[in-house]
């Protein structure tokens, strides 16, 4: 039998109530209607009542682990521990119907999210082990949401970890989503739900979530939650847009007013004019007490930071103040106060209050406001308030408490300076198997209109669609930056992480999925420093690490974790502002370098996803089917599936490594400095001879297209088509691709200066290109940065000629800290944001270097043939800035795609790769043929350096070698010259004459045979690097 629906089923009972009483109508005289009346008229005041009753629960009775009917007489949510601590697990199940409505928290209207009809939303209270099923509604109109249960870890269940774009798409409006997840029987602590979509959080979209330990011994005879947080009378989205717009100069906003547990008290008088608000004075009578007076000597107090940008520090007159957990009940050691601080959003603290016996005076509760993130004044915000702790402090407004100042060394800084963990840490890694350096800052970039974004390592994060953790790991998009991490299959492994925030403000970070020991952590002096830390130098932090007693945490000034499942964890800054604003991270790091450390279970994998998985299934449907929804609600081209599924390197500093292998540098030894001698091998003969005109490519593509139309194609059509599988296979695809998306319009180059011309395009599009190239060059030179013997003790000044994007400059400063490296290039595509002993300058190397003599230690120079037309003026330029004892290193390529074996033939496109710049330069007046001329060798001779060596390795195109660095080397390049082969030729083909179609069609053939798998082409590299005399003495 097939089971009535529950709408249709009461609207049966309707229609056959309605009929009955039609006959009885039918059949009573009117007289008896009378009675029939008085009885709707009783029902009637009956369902009022109820009604009344049910309104009265819904604004103020219990919330979803209800905290007791005692809350109804202070604003502290009462705990109850003694509830939880000795029943066995279970599964506690909540209805939860999102929506909005207009409430005044602290007297002034605002439009806020309701759970329930509550703000805030609902207190969960359990234990370890409980599994909670909450069945969420969203009953909004035309906003998506999700729910993040903030530091709690989801093992084996991170589909219910509510992130968008990671684990989930957001519910859309009218639908459900149950949230099905158990409370991992380790974890206990002071955690808190709240929405991860938008910046619904800072709308009042969140609640409290109490874990209690079932082995918990001392039970605080009471127990209270606070939520505090700044609070803003504008809406948020408002609020973002003015953050996004150029005009805010990267100022965050400023709050207006604070809450407590949802409430607070605002003074109509402090209204800014140009913000009218509906305001009506909540006054000292108002507002009710945080706790009870129940007489006990000590109390605690679980505090979370639920605002949006300011750090809170926490004063008790009469009390002393002691930590006692941070986070997810990570237990701690510190010192009794009477202030601690600063808690930033998202960090939560457990605290044991005892009341001093002496004291008489009333008891009051004094928030201080952080102002670090203040950019600007504003008039209506009280950064100082004060908040009654007992009923006996609300006697008279008279006896309102006059916050006292707070000077900054009287707080309990809960940093990892002054908390260390309660028991010694026992099971750390001596060593980091692996350390990830990550820069954090919001840019104001000119191609971004200036606007504030948020960037880690050149990276700024957009949400993905389907979420990350149901596609395959190479449908990840460049917005995602995913640092590589190896999977050990005996041991956990340790990974530090070390952030650099090099904003002039705090930021905090969160780990989802995880906690992580806080190994050390500092800021530099000053307001607006910088406090990069490099890992790679083999010095300890200012402050040392603490391997011994180190705090755990999964919202602080940075992260350490210890994961044991697979899964896609995501660290987001914590600020509603940088959140929304792509910066994916969240630890508090103000100004500061930060470290911590994973350590990483042997089934720790992002990789390792199982597509079985019921819930990322789930996760995957209700993406495809709210496609139109979900796009509709602020995501434009989310369903864009065009992304390249070649994993992007990480940009990150690495360790100088072993010598580059023999296997991809047949002409040297091992190490490269034994390729010393004046008959170094030469790279082999390229092709030569006319190049071959336009018609002849055309006619190549048109057989080669019938060809493959009539089946005729081979088994390694489409090698590595996994590279781009948009790429592979079709050649007319191909060319209506290039055709609708490569153009001339639009494509920029260096301006001209002098004599300086160079080749390729300097748009987006390249310089992503430039920092794939550099990522394949140091796989060469066997991940070193440089083959000179440099000693770090004498390396001061460095200079790097053509310096591009400057990635190269940018990780040479991070191995060398102690060394200011300037970077040169005509074009002002550098970064802003970079190492404090980095700095970038625009000048043209063909003239004569601004730089004085005897400068510099060190000369880097990579990949400018075509552009020096005087090699010998450019070299003596060179000799004469470096220092004596100084070394110089030029790194060219030869432009001619060769083989070994042959199968790169004269009359094919890739053999004729090389014809173009050849016959360009002669055009131009430059030359391409310095690898196989010598050239780099004969002008550092001439210009008088000595001790030259050479170095000669291949860049193969594809990955058809065997070697393993070499296929990778190849796959890299293969996917640069498929993506954009024009942005490579076209100023040298456009120089020669050819018209955009011509070029287009001969891009086609080039791209057909690199993807074919059967041409084993490659350029070759040469590296050469020599010394300026050191000076005699006199």
């Amino acid at each position: 039998m097939v089971a009535h629906d529950e709408e249709a089923d009461a609207l049966l009972e309707e229609f056959e109530l309605r009929e009955e009483v039609k006959v009885r109508d039918d059949r009573t005289p009117p007289s008896v209607c009378c009675t029939c009346g008085w009885r709707w008229i009783t029902s009637l005041i009956v369902v009022a009542l109820l009604s009344a009753i049910g309104i009265v629960v819904a604004l103020y009775g219990p919330s979803s682990s209800p905290p007791g009917d005692d809350t109804i007489g202070h604003l502290g949510y009462r705990l109850h521990p003694e509830d939880h601590v000795t029943r066995p697990p279970t599964t506690q199940y909540f209805n939860w119907t999102i929506a909005a409505g207009i409430r005044s928290p602290d007297g002034v209207e605002k439009r806020v999210y309701l759970v329930n009809n509550e703000f805030p939303g609902p207190l969960i209270e359990a234990r370890s082990g409980d599994r909670i099923v909450i069945h969420v509604h969203n009953g909004l109109q035309d906003e998506g949401i999700s729910l993040h249960w903030h530091g709690l870890r989801m093992k084996s269940q991170n589909s219910m970890d509510g992130a968008v774009g990671f684990t989930q798409c957001p519910i859309t409006p009218g639908t459900n989503f149950t949230y099905n997840f158990t409370i991992g029987t380790e974890e206990q602590g002071t955690f808190w739900w709240h929405s991860h979509s938008d910046v619904q959080r800072a709308d009042g979209l969140w609640g409290g979530l109490v874990v209690h330990s079932p082995n918990e011994v001392d039970v605080p005879p009471e127990e209270y939650l606070l939520m505090i947080g700044d609070w803003f009378h504008r809406n948020q989205t408002e609020v973002l847009g003015w953050y996004a717009d150029a005009s805010s100069r990267g100022n965050e906003p400023v709050p207006d007013s604070l809450l407590v547990n949802g409430q607070g008290r605002f003074n109509c008088s402090m209204a800014v004019p140009a913000r009218p608000v509906a305001c009506s004075q909540v006054h000292l009578r108002h507002l009710k007490p945080l706790i009870m007076s129940g007489g006990q000597r000590k109390v605690r107090l679980r505090v979370v930071n639920t605002g949006s940008v300011a750090g809170l520090s926490l004063r008790i007159d009469g009390a002393i103040i002691r930590p006692l957990r941070v986070d997810g009940g990570f237990a701690v050691k510190a010192e009794a106060t009477e202030t601690v601080g600063v808690l930033y959003p998202g960090e939560r603290v457990d605290l044991e209050v005892e009341w001093k016996e002496e004291y008489a005076g009333d008891r009051w509760l004094t928030v201080y406001m952080d102002d670090e993130n203040f950019g600007y004044p504003n008039p209506a915000l009280n950064p100082t308030q004060s908040f009654p702790i007992f009923s006996s402090s609300m006697k008279g407004s008279s006896n309102e408490a006059v916050p006292q100042p707070l000077g900054q060394n009287e707080i309990q800084v809960l940093d990892s300076q002054n908390v260390k963990a309660a028991t010694k840490v026992s099971d750390l890694p001596a060593k980091a198997e692996q350390t990830i350096l990550l820069y954090a800052k919001v840019e104001k970039l000119a191609h971004m209109d200036y606007a504030p974004v948020g960037f880690i390592n050149h990276t700024s994060w957009t949400p993905q669609t389907p979420p990350l953790l149901a596609q395959n790991r190479t449908s990840w998009d460049e917005n995602q930056l995913v640092p590589f991490i190896g999977i050990s299959d005996s041991k956990p492994k340790r990974v530090d992480i070390v952030i650099n925030n090099l904003d002039d403000g705090a930021h905090p970070f969160h780990l989802h999925g995880n906690s992580f020991y806080v190994l050390s952590s500092y800021r530099n002096p000053g307001r607006g420093s910088w406090g990069s830390y490099n890992p790679y130098t083999g010095e300890a932090p200012p402050n040392g690490l603490n391997l011994e007693f180190p705090v755990r945490k999964d919202t602080p000034d940075l992260a350490a974790v210890r994961s044991q499942e697979p899964h896609c964890p995501k660290l987001p800054a914590f600020s509603s502002w940088n959140n929304t604003q792509q910066i994916a991270f969240q630890p508090e790091l103000p100004f500061l370098a930060f470290i911590a450390i994973f350590l990483v279970a042997p089934s720790f994998s992002a990789t390792s996803l199982d597509p079985r998985d019921i819930p990322i299934q789930e996760a995957l449907r209700t993406c495809q089917a709210n496609r139109e929804s979900y796009t509709h609600m602020g995501f434009p081209g989310a369903w864009k599936q065009t992304m390249s599924e070649t994993p992007e390197p990480t940009r990150q500093a690495s360790a100088a490594p072993e010598a580059p292998a023999a296997t991809r540098a047949p002409a040297a030894e091992a190490v490269p400095a034994a390729a010393t001698t004046e008959s170094a091998a030469s790279p082999p003969a390229a092709t030569s001879g006319p190049i071959l005109d336009p018609q002849h490519w055309a006619q190549v593509n048109e057989e080669q297209a019938q060809a493959e139309a009539e089946g005729a194609g081979d088994d390694n059509a489409d090698a590595d088509s996994t590279l781009d599988p948009d790429n592979a296979s079709s050649t007319a695809s191909i060319t209506s691709s290039i055709l609708e998306y490569r153009t001339i319009h639009g494509r920029t180059y260096h301006s001209e200066q002098g004599n300086a011309q160079y080749w390729a395009s300097n748009d987006e599009q390249q310089n992503d290109l430039m920092d794939l190239t550099h990522h394949i060059l140091t796989l060469g030179l066997g991940d070193k940065l440089h083959l000179a013997p440099l000693k770090e003790e004498k390396l001061h000044q460095a200079i790097d000629i053509g310096t591009g994007t400057g990635i190269w400059a940018i990780d040479f400063a991070d191995q060398y800290p102690g060394a200011e490296i300037i970077g040169t290039d005509l074009s002002p595509i550098q970064p802003s944001w970079v190492p404090p002993n980095v700095q970038f300058e625009i000048e043209d190397c063909t003239r004569e270097w601004t730089f004085k003599s005897d400068f510099a230690d060190y000369i880097h120079v990579r990949w400018l043939m075509g552009s020096v037309r005087d090699w010998d003026a450019f070299f003596s330029e060179a000799y004469r800035v470096c220092k004596p004892g100084a070394w110089i290193e030029s790194h060219e390529a030869s432009c001619n795609v060769s083989s070994d074996d042959g199968t790169v033939a004269p009359n094919s496109a890739m053999g004729h790769w090389g014809e173009f710049f050849k016959e360009g330069g002669k055009k131009i007046g430059t030359s391409f043929s310095v690898v196989e001329d010598g050239t780099q060798r004969k002008a550092m001779e001439k210009a008088g350096f000595i001790n030259i060596q050479e170095f000669d390795f291949r860049n193969p195109v594809g990955t058809w070698p065997t070697d393993p660095v070499e296929k990778r080397m190849g796959g890299y390049s293969k996917y640069g010259l498929e993506t954009d082969s024009e942005g490579f030729i076209l100023f040298m083909a456009h120089t020669l004459g050819w018209t955009r179609e011509e070029i287009l069609v001969y891009i086609a053939q080039f791209r057909r045979e690199i993807r074919s798998g059967k041409h084993h082409g490659y350029f070759a590299q040469k590296v050469v690097w020599g010394q300026k005399p050191e000076t005699t003495a006199a």
